[in-house]
């Protein structure tokens, strides 16, 4: 469904409530919060009165906001172009580009660069769950997997509970389910996680010295963001993409030097029954063991390691065999007796870990040897353990699967002058 808020609004929302949090963090080495920074959306879309007094009081807010001297940056984002949105009944899918400007003091330049540099390294190649709420406000939770790995960390989304049961009972049935997929939910004093109340409310549950319990924002959590205690009409996912970051020449206003840092990007909103691809948080890859003549050789380096991909196309080509029948009217029946599953990963080049063995072994042929026991290098009949881990509002699945490198590793050099691997698995059964 097509949210009430203005795509853009989105992207705003991820980048002001991320500013907050790791001001929260470390409120010394970053600005964030309303007393620091402020960031207002325009609109150009004005049909209706009602859009046209929007303009005017977002146009009035800002006007407000340019006389507060006591904020350090002071931003605006806007959307050039008008988001597209995909041609589907069922789903939302809005691509759009965004252009995002903040106006700092010289004096503050340095550390609003290290804080923006920072919000962009947590934004790129991830995906992020944000709730659009009755009362239309929208409030972003942490994706479990999106910046720990291993743990769910504070702030993540677990899903829904029922506040008729009892919540430690739930949590560690949640903890179980998590484990499970590789993925371990700590339950220390202080703790706190988002849920989803009777498929209701967005609740906020901490860990104390009696258990977990349901909080609210009574002033006791400062450290803690509380979303909107109206109904959860709506869960999106934004994935965001960002262009590196400008500095404008400074300029005297009202006896003060300012600068103007810009940077933009590209960001695609939808709902959570769209499957993006930075839902794969991510994947782990073993060595599980080499294929010889003599029997199977289990490598000593035994992983897994974790790496990120930057594509990751598969497919499913079916062997079939032609059953030709003059009963059924000279339409072909198929049998299927095989299934060839390949999956594809291109990854960044690098110099150590797993990816520089492949690398050595596609463009030099180097290899490990039988008395190493391959663990210097890998080999054409080695096979690997690999587990995709996916996330998405509190739901983690973790696919493990065998695969073995097949076809051709295809190594490019990019316009930029980054190199970049092509490593094509196929699908192994368990025996041989």
């Amino acid at each position: 469904m097509i949210p009430n808020n203005f795509p853009i609004e989105f992207v705003r929302q991820l980048i002001e409530q991320t500013l907050l949090e790791e001001h929260i963090k470390n409120p010394t080495k970053y600005f964030g919060g309303k007393n620091d920074v402020s960031l207002m959306s325009f609109y150009e879309q004005l049909q209706k009165e009602d859009e046209v007094n929007r303009y005017v009081k977002v146009y009035n807010d800002l006007v407000d906001q340019q006389n507060r001297t006591g904020l350090i940056m002071n931003g605006t984002i806007i959307a050039p172009e008008n988001p597209t949105i995909t041609n589907l009944y069922k789903h939302t899918i809005i691509p759009m580009s965004f252009t995002c400007s903040f106006r700092v003091r010289l004096g503050d330049r340095d550390k609003a660069l290290e804080t923006i540099n920072h919000l962009i390294d947590l934004l790129k190649g991830r995906a992020f769950d944000i709730g659009e709420f009755a009362d239309n406000s929208l409030f972003k939770v942490g994706r479990i997997g999106n910046y720990n790995k291993n743990n769910v960390q504070s702030g993540d989304f677990i899903g829904d509970y029922d506040s008729t049961d009892t919540l430690d009972d739930q949590i560690t049935a949640k903890a179980t389910n998590y484990s499970n997929n590789g993925i371990t939910l700590s339950q220390t004093n202080g703790t706190y996680l988002y849920a989803w109340k009777d498929f209701d409310t967005l609740s906020v549950l901490y860990k104390g010295d009696s258990g977990w319990v349901a909080i609210n924002n009574d002033g006791t959590y400062p450290d803690i963001l509380f979303p909107s205690t109206s109904d959860l009409l709506r869960q999106y996912c934004i994935s965001v993409s960002c262009d590196s970051v400008r500095c404008d020449e400074p300029r005297n206003l009202n006896h003060d030097e300012y600068c103007v840092i810009s940077f933009g990007g590209s960001a695609t909103l939808c709902d959570s029954g769209v499957k993006m691809g930075n839902n794969l948080v991510n994947v782990l890859i073993s060595k599980y063991k080499v294929i010889t003549k003599d029997g199977d050789i289990t490598p000593i380096e035994i992983g897994p390691a974790s790496v990120e991909p930057l594509e990751l196309p598969s497919g499913n080509n079916a062997n079939t065999m032609l059953n030709q029948l003059k009963s059924n009217n000279f339409i072909n029946n198929t049998y299927t007796d095989g299934l060839n599953i390949s999956l594809q990963y291109t990854f960044m080049l690098i110099d150590t870990g797993i990816i520089n063995q492949w690398f050595k072994y596609a463009r030099y042929g180097i290899q490990g040897d039988a008395t190493n026991s391959y663990s210097t290098g890998v080999c054409p009949n080695m096979i690997y353990e690999i587990s995709e881990i996916w996330s998405c509002w509190g739901n983690v699945s973790r696919i493990k699967f065998k695969a073995k490198i097949v076809e051709s590793i295809d190594i490019e050099n990019t316009e930029s002058d980054t190199m970049t691997i092509t490593v094509p698995f196929q699908v192994q059964g368990d025996n041989n």
